[in-house]
């Protein structure tokens, strides 16, 4: 949760980095997506109380994305875990590429 104060740092850093070139930045992030675990509902009959079902080990899904001012770049959907070889398969593959495409003059 954001303080006051969090929130007026940020406003304050945004008002100086206005004039910075933004058009030459490219942000990406990524996240994982667990497939189970949600919030379930039941109904159970009197005084019975449900069984709760548990998966030891959830499946997810790891999701990578991209954009710039230019444009965005190809979301990667991925199930292994993120290695630093598969991160830069990942960059080679959906950055560098897209990049050359919003950026051909470098």
């Amino acid at each position: 949760m954001l303080t006051q104060t969090h929130k007026t740092h940020r406003v304050d850093w945004a008002k100086s980095n206005r004039c910075r070139y933004w058009e030459k930045v490219i942000f990406s992030d990524e996240m994982s997506i667990w497939l189970a675990g949600g919030r379930v509902c039941v109904w159970c009959k009197g005084d019975s109380k449900p069984v709760k079902p548990s998966t030891k080990h959830s499946p997810k899904l790891h999701v990578w994305g991209a954009f710039s001012a230019r444009g965005t770049f190809p979301i990667k959907v991925f199930r292994d875990n993120l290695t630093g070889r598969l991160y830069c398969d990942i960059l080679h593959e959906c950055l560098v590429e897209q990049a050359s495409v919003l950026y051909p003059d470098g």
